[in-house]
């Protein structure tokens, strides 16, 4: 979906409050690594360093335990335990059941029929959806009016709110440096595939008052059950349902975060270099590794408040890959998430499934 109309839901100056009335556009938060190597290290400390004159506090005292220049230390194969845990040298192998789950599309569907784009659309979006939206932009243009008339409003309509969103679509396919232009007199820029379909004063007319939620029920940020995205809450949550139940998942999933290219104002707009879209919203997601399909996703809105005694890697897995348990799926993620506590409880959960 083209990025514009989630634009013009975030950058109205009265959709997200902050302190002060300022945003914080610059606001940047790098991503720390994984916790796997701190685990490793205590146990290494308490095995090998609590029994010796050896000190232990980093890697690179791993690797030069016999000098600077030395090759890393290898112990005499034994087992030794730290904790709840038993290193052992001797791998036992884990059964992993095979996966016989349904996979694929829940609706049955002929590439080869006469499916229009906006069919499949509809299977995301449907009907309801577009009502619902105009419902909310119309209560929301009232209540604007009611402070300060506004004689160029008309009432939106659901089919108002579809070439609304057509619009936008066209602006990331046919991209112009301003929208207006798209509208332009000079018909070697006018754009006749928008221009023909809606007017440019009605376009903006809709694009002033566009709601997706009702206002009233907002609770403010800082207040217990502040919601950040509330503002597109009925959509976001509306693709998520839709996404989990129209493709069944294949075995092998990846959870990993993505980013969507967004440079506006918003609080909880991340930066993550190294990324082809460094700065922008941060979404965690379960994904289909071979097709990119997104199965299941949440948007990082900065800290939360919830205790995550293993880490937030562990939390994003266990939380986004919660549907897709107990199913022997095969879960695929980097060293950020990566952490021998998560190692075990995903074996654990195995295991458990078995009695």
């Amino acid at each position: 979906m083209a990025f514009n109309f989630l634009q013009n839901l975030f950058q109205d100056e009265d959709k997200f409050d902050s302190d002060d009335g300022e945003f914080f556009d610059d606001i940047a938060e790098i991503d720390n690594e994984s916790d796997i190597g701190e685990e490793l290290i205590q146990d290494l400390r308490q095995d090998i360093g609590d029994n010796t004159n050896t000190s232990i506090s980093s890697y690179d005292d791993v690797l030069s335990m016999d000098g600077d220049n030395a090759t890393p230390h290898h112990p005499t194969p034994q087992p030794c335990s730290s904790g709840d845990r038993v290193w052992s040298q001797q791998l036992d192998g884990i059964n992993i059941e095979p996966f016989i789950e349904d996979t694929g599309p829940v609706n049955d569907i002929d590439i080869d029929s006469m499916y229009s784009p906006f069919d499949y659309l509809s299977l995301f979006l449907p009907e309801t959806f577009f009502k619902d939206w105009a419902d909310q932009t119309n209560a929301y243009a009232d209540l604007k009016i009611f402070e300060k008339a506004d004689p160029k409003r008309k009432p939106v309509s659901s089919d108002d709110t579809k070439i609304f969103l057509y619009v936008n679509y066209m602006f990331g396919i046919h991209q112009l440096p301003t929208y207006r232009m798209f509208w332009s007199k000079d018909e070697l820029v006018n754009v006749p595939a928008v221009s023909n379909i809606i007017s440019r004063n009605r376009f903006e007319s809709i694009s002033k008052y566009l709601h997706l939620s009702d206002n009233s029920k907002c609770i403010p940020r800082g207040q217990d059950g502040y919601d950040a995205i509330w503002k597109v809450r009925p959509l976001f949550d509306l693709i998520l349902f839709r996404s989990r139940e129209l493709l069944r998942p294949e075995q092998d999933i990846s959870i990993d975060e993505a980013m969507v290219a967004f440079t506006g104002r918003l609080h909880f707009k991340q930066y993550i270099k190294n990324k082809p879209s460094p700065r922008g919203i941060k979404i965690w997601c379960a994904a289909d590794p071979h097709s990119g399909y997104l199965h299941n996703f949440e948007v990082y809105t900065g800290k939360s408040t919830i205790q995550m005694k293993d880490g937030l890697g562990h939390h994003v897995v266990t939380t986004i890959g919660q549907p897709y348990l107990d199913k022997h799926h095969h879960f695929y993620f980097d060293n950020f998430f990566s952490s021998i506590k998560l190692a075990e409880d995903l074996s654990q959960n195995i295991e458990a499934k078995k009695i």
